[in-house]
């Protein structure tokens, strides 16, 4: 019996190359907006491979970026991160990028699966982030897309991954496309939504963010669609409410509206261990870091005896559930937007160094003020069942089928690539011109139902434009999103594509048909303790009126109807 690959790998295709470089390739860890990511193994051992796909790798401006990020990549310190070991360009003319695999659950997996990080964990989940984020800026990179499901929880503490969008401060030639906003909605910087420009602020930003979810288990701004989260983002308080002293003052610095009011990463990090602004910054951040992380880590929890899935199965969790210490909120896990990945900005306003009371700065407001209260709560997945239950990423594979009239798109997932590792992000959000569909009957509907075995949940609909990722519609799209999670302890049913379907108003089918070659093509199976989050895409022909829609999560279920 073949042993389950690291990381959840999947088995390679008829199309997957089998050798890249010096390295033998050994799965897939997942298929994103970039290209494909690959789990191999070579001198260096165990690896993660970034392939680019063939139109962006035929891109000159692409591979201009590509060239820069491999560059920069070369400077980052690795602690906290994972290291880049090599690259070069494969058989076929695709660049790739070899880095150091991280093995280990994701934040947003361990966010679902368990809860918010208990206070030890917490304070070493923060320092760590800030220590990767102090490399990356001292290598003059600003990452841009940091967000849970970029950030490790690894035996040795957090590991930041994925630097594909990253960009060099000391770039010059302007290569990201006018107008073109990097980054995920919901892990942006207020800055970002009105400005190209990006500095190592917008990360600082973020680190607040990802602190502030990881202790509550939800957004610091709620959730919702793009354009309501911006806008909560550029006008709203975060609600930080669940957010435990001292990080609290330091959560609320970073998430200063102003840059120019946040601490950098290095103030941050001196902040949180106590330490002196250091002459050598990689020894003594190293040294700085690994008491702070190491300390308040479970490294042998995390090494659980593995599953028939492949997954390590914590045991105990890794790290407890929601927290029950005195003093602590009880929280709850709830999704988070994912869904579910510019020219660097230069003289950034120097801040003053962190005061006594973690303070870096005058005009920043922390101190014993009370949290403004935040946005509604998102719904909850019911905590009976899923306390029992491994939550585990599929890798963040995002393939576009496109039929006479339908396209599907499918995100294993959050939404974002992130089998654990360094899978691209392609992002499921609404684009310009989508509105929700007025329903009559809302079965499922942001509630998950049990279907055939699986566990269903469906989003409103919403339709009206013409555009999505690089599709065109003939009509105009509407989009349907819906997660499938098995809490089976042994069966492994298949999605099925074909039955995914929708009818107009003279109750004619439009089927979702998948390209050849796609991933729904063999009806994948979906292992116990998996969870998928797919699209589908229907392109409603002019003049027609669409009835309704049915979306099942197993061959014989009876699936989530949803009715307009």
């Amino acid at each position: 019996m073949d042993q389950p690959l690291p990381g959840g790998a999947q088995p390679l295709g008829p199309h997957d190359p089998r050798a890249i470089g010096a390295h033998t390739v050994l799965g897939k860890l997942g298929q994103g907006g970039m290209g494909a990511v690959y789990l191999g193994r070579g001198p260096r051992g165990t690896v993660a491979i970034k392939v680019i796909r063939d139109e962006l790798g035929a891109d000159p401006g692409f591979r201009q970026r590509f060239a820069q990020e491999v560059a920069a990549g070369l400077r980052v310190a690795s602690f906290c991160t994972a290291a880049m070991l090599d690259h070069g360009v494969d058989d076929v003319g695709h660049p790739y990028l070899v880095t150091e695999f991280i093995d280990g659950p994701t934040l947003h997996d361990h966010v679902l699966r368990h809860g918010a990080l208990i206070e030890g964990t917490l304070q070493g989940f923060a320092v760590g982030v800030a220590a990767a984020l102090t490399a990356i800026h001292g290598a003059g990179l600003v990452h841009r897309d940091l967000k849970p499901s970029n950030v490790i929880l690894s035996v040795s503490g957090p590991r930041v991954i994925d630097f594909g969008i990253a960009r060099a401060l000391d770039a010059t030639t302007g290569v990201t496309r006018t107008g073109q906003l990097i980054g995920t909605p919901g892990w942006i910087a207020p800055e970002q939504l009105l400005s190209d420009r990006a500095t190592t602020a917008v990360d600082v930003y973020t680190w607040g963010c990802l602190v502030a979810f990881a202790a509550q288990a939800r957004h610091p701004f709620g959730g919702g669609a793009p354009i309501a989260m911006a806008s909560r983002v550029l006008h709203g308080e975060p609600d930080l409410a669940g957010v435990p002293e001292p990080l609290l003052g330091h959560v609320r610095a970073a998430m200063a509206k102003d840059p120019a009011l946040r601490p950098t990463a290095q103030q941050l990090l001196l902040a949180l261990v106590g330490g002196e602004a250091p002459r050598n910054l990689d020894a003594a951040a190293t040294a700085l870091v690994e008491e702070s992380v190491h300390g308040g880590w479970a490294p042998a929890d995390l090494r659980g005896p593995a599953t028939a899935a492949g997954r390590p199965q914590p045991t105990p969790p890794p790290f407890p559930g929601p927290p029950t210490e005195a003093g602590r909120p009880q929280v709850t896990p709830q999704p988070f937007p994912g869904p579910p990945t510019g020219q660097g900005g230069q003289g950034r306003p120097v801040v003053g160094p962190p005061g006594p009371h973690g303070q870096y700065g005058p005009a920043v407001p922390y101190g014993n003020a009370a949290p403004p209260p935040g946005p509604p709560p998102l719904p909850t997945m019911p905590p009976a069942r899923r306390r029992n239950r491994t939550v585990a990423s599929a890798s963040g594979g995002v393939l576009v089928a496109v039929a006479a009239g339908v396209a599907l798109l499918f995100a294993l997932s959050d939404g974002d690539a992130d089998k654990g590792n360094q899978g691209d992000a392609a992002n499921v959000m609404e684009k310009d011109g989508y509105a929700a569909l007025p329903l009559s009957r809302q079965t499922g509907i942001g509630q998950f139902r049990e279907d055939g075995g699986v566990e269903l949940s469906v989003d409103t609909p919403r339709c009206g434009g013409t555009a999505y990722d690089e599709l065109t519609a003939k009509g105009q799209f509407c989009l349907v999103q819906f997660t499938v999670r098995n809490p089976a302890a042994t069966e492994s049913p298949r999605i099925p594509r074909e039955r995914q379907v929708a009818y107009d108003g003279d109750g004619q089918e439009i089927p979702a048909t998948e390209h050849p070659g796609g991933f729904l093509n063999d009806n994948p199976s979906l292992r116990p303790g998996d969870r998928i989050s797919g699209m589908l895409i229907f392109d409603v022909p002019k003049g027609a009126t669409l009835k309704s829609f049915r979306v099942y999560g197993a061959n014989d279920s009876q699936g989530v109807e949803v009715v307009v």
